[in-house]
């Protein structure tokens, strides 16, 4: 208790700390006990901020639609100002009263920048209530902050989705300025005018989803999106699928594959498709006791890992080769050496023995 009184603790304290601890064997019990417990309490205050001494802020509202992307940004701003503002600072989400996010919300912060994002899509309306935490890590102060996502029905849910992959942008850029509104007006004016509500569904980093991280530090993650959409598929669609399909039987897929009939519509608004990661994909759908079609069941379906199947190359192509004939030689040509010397050695040994 001493010691988160104190704040934190210094580099000195710490050396001292450390040196007392090392000589606890040849001080006294009682010495060696108080030692021990200034230790212990540094390090409690030192990492369980988020737990001991934290300074909770007013709940923040957000209100969100089932089935459809959602994101906010985390700052300083949001938290007490006695956490300071000199020193980075680290942020850390958990349901409430659990020990982390659900799988379908992900909090991401890059390195050396004191914003992180929060996003995600819920399937199911009602209410949602989200702990974040943020730690100066010069000072180790603390402040928690829960984040009260209202979750509502949306009128009318996307009954089939497009799913495509970008590889120029990381997640935070998807949702800096209008890249968002920008994909969205390619499908709804160009590619999928059949449908009278188009929305983007969901979002995910490559790495994320079981992708490798880049080798040069300046290329960006990629990004894998999908655009949901009320009505059927359009032709255009279907015709990109077959497209993409003809890429997909290639081994392995080129990703920089740019002849595609829709191709130019993409690159007027910057986005570098990778045709590879291009699929149509239609929700299940329930039939009631009448036989009609109901959609009141939506499967939420996750994107699906980059690597969630392997398929080994093939060894047909191999030329095969006969080693019988090798094994053969390599054990008659020295049995044949060996008794013919044997031999020789008999002869010398036995028939000219004078």
């Amino acid at each position: 208790l001493r010691a988160s009184a104190e704040g934190p603790p210094s580099k000195e304290k710490n050396d001292n700390i450390g040196n007392e601890l090392r000589k606890t064997p040849h001080l006294p019990a009682e010495r060696r006990a108080a030692v021990m417990l200034q230790a212990l309490a540094r390090a409690v205050f030192l990492f369980g901020g988020c737990v001991l001494g934290m300074k909770v802020e007013d709940v923040q509202n957000e209100l969100l639609q089932t089935t459809q992307v959602f994101h906010f940004y985390i700052d300083k701003n949001m938290f007490d100002a006695s956490i300071g503002s000199y020193g980075s600072t680290q942020f850390r989400a958990a349901l409430l009263g659990k020990p982390d996010l659900p799988k379908w919300m992900f909090l991401r912060q890059p390195s050396n920048s004191d914003r992180a994002l929060l996003y995600g899509s819920y399937h199911d309306h009602g209410e949602l209530n989200i702990e974040i935490c943020a730690i100066n890590k010069y000072n180790y102060k603390t402040s928690l902050r829960v984040v009260s996502l209202q979750v509502e029905k949306r009128q009318s849910e996307a009954l089939y989705e497009v799913e495509m992959k970008f590889l120029n942008l990381n997640i935070e850029d998807l949702f800096d300025g209008n890249w968002l509104s920008g994909l969205e007006e390619i499908f709804r004016d160009h590619l999928w005018k059949n449908s009278p509500v188009i929305y983007v569904t969901k979002v995910a980093s490559v790495v994320d989803i079981g992708g490798r991280v880049p080798v040069n530090p300046k290329d960006k993650e990629g990004v894998v999106v999908r655009i949901g959409g009320t009505a059927n598929f359009s032709q255009d669609l279907r015709t990109l699928e077959l497209e993409a399909n003809q890429l997909r039987n290639r081994v392995p897929c080129p990703p920089d594959y740019k002849r595609t009939s829709a191709e130019y519509r993409f690159r007027r608004k910057n986005f570098l498709s990778d045709w590879c990661g291009f699929r149509l994909i239609t929700l299940p759908e329930r039939l009631d006791g009448e036989g009609m079609m109901q959609h009141h069941d939506l499967a939420f379906s996750p994107i699906s890992l980059e690597e969630d199947s392997f398929d080994p190359p093939g060894i047909d192509h191999i030329p095969r080769r006969d080693f019988l004939a090798d094994f053969l030689l390599s054990l008659v040509v020295p049995a044949c050496a060996t008794a013919v010397l044997l031999s020789a050695l008999v002869c010398v040994m036995c028939c000219h023995h004078e």
